[in-house]
């Protein structure tokens, strides 16, 4: 259970972020504020379904893509999707069910955090507001020179 404080801190930094997409709106670029899933309006019942499923699609998709490539392997396991790519290094997608976020470690971009905007059903970077599924084809084609569809 999250304290009043820990709430309060969560929402300011929600706000903090959708502000500096509204400047970066403002200064010309047409974006849309992402609206996160915050654990106060998602039941971890739900979230949990819905994260299992993305990081299961996620690891049928990258395995098929990588079939081909020698001393690649591709596992999920209890909300955690490994990508181990030999030499290239070890891509970790995991659930984080108390704040509701998917958190991914490369060796190409480093660890982020991940909110689904409830808007466009997209995981987006706590950090930068860059979509998983982009940070995670550039990381791929970036490690193993195969463009992956994700």
């Amino acid at each position: 259970m999250q304290s009043g404080l820990a709430r309060a801190v969560l929402r300011w930094r929600h706000s903090l972020h959708a502000t500096r997409l509204r400047r970066r709106a403002g200064a010309g670029v047409r974006r849309l504020t992402p609206v996160p899933r915050t654990p106060d309006d998602w039941p971890v019942a739900d979230y949990s379904h819905t994260a299992e499923q993305f990081l299961e699609g996620l690891g049928d998709t990258i395995a098929d893509a990588l079939q081909e490539r020698t001393g690649s392997e591709v596992e999920y396991s209890q909300g955690v999707l490994t990508v181990r790519l030999g030499e290239g290094g070890t891509l970790v997608l995991n659930t984080q069910t108390p704040n509701r976020q998917i958190w991914f470690s490369s060796p190409v971009s480093g660890p982020s955090r991940y909110f689904l905007d409830t808007e466009t059903g997209n995981w987006i970077c706590t950090r930068d507001s860059q979509e998983l599924c982009k940070r995670l084809r550039h990381d791929l084609r970036a490690l193993t020179g195969i463009e992956v569809n994700v």
